[in-house]
């Protein structure tokens, strides 16, 4: 009777052990499949992420805050251009990368001027952020104005328009001169997104082409 009774003990032993098995077995296999799915939850998010990154069109990282449409106002004391290359209404290539999705866009002559431009370098007057050869800046948007010859490479301007955050009234180091030089204001469209800029300033002619 004793035996018959270990038997039973001894089965229902070894079945509780089984048992046992499966569950702690089981236990382990849910958290790699939530491992999983967080981790593919967690791809999503890595994607969104960086759709949203990509919503500021500057490759420049500095140029954040950059304004792409303008308020098509001329400066004071900018002279129309006496014979560009492209005229109003023009329609033209664009060669040059200020803004991701301009180069190879489509744009069309809104207006031309006859000044200097320069490449410029500054801090954000609302930060201590680095802006590095902002392209361009023209002699009417600098303090003080045109002067009998251009500013000079290295030479040291405050500038006074706005197009990107902070820039008004900061202080900018000249990194390149066009002398001479016939800018464009031009409405575009960028190749990477729907998004059209209007009365962009400014391009120069070098930056542009026939279609």
């Amino acid at each position: 009777m004793e035996g018959d009774q270990m038997k039973r003990n001894y089965k229902f032993l070894t079945a509780s052990v089984a048992l046992s098995t499966v569950l702690v077995a089981g236990g382990c296999s849910d958290p790699e499949e939530n491992s999983g799915d967080e981790a593919s939850e967690g791809g999503d998010e890595i994607v969104e992420t960086g759709e949203d990154g990509t919503a500021n069109p500057q490759p420049n990282d500095s140029f954040g805050g950059i304004e792409l449409s303008g308020d098509g106002e001329i400066p004071e004391g900018l002279e129309t251009a006496e014979d560009p290359a492209f005229e109003e209404g023009d329609t033209v290539t664009i060669n040059a990368s200020h803004i991701a999705g301009m180069e190879g866009a489509e744009g069309t002559i809104v207006s031309a001027f006859d000044t200097n431009a320069y490449s410029v370098s500054y801090d954000r007057s609302d930060s201590s952020e680095r802006v590095e050869n902002y392209q361009w800046v023209i002699d009417e948007e600098i303090r003080g104005g045109s002067q009998e010859d251009p500013y000079a490479e290295g030479e040291e301007v405050e500038i006074s328009t706005e197009r990107i955050e902070g820039m008004y009234e900061a202080t900018a180091v000249i990194e390149a001169v066009e002398e001479d030089a016939t800018v464009y204001m031009v409405d575009f469209s960028l190749t990477e997104s729907e998004d059209t800029a209007l009365n962009y300033k400014w391009l120069i002619e070098k930056e542009l082409s026939a279609n």
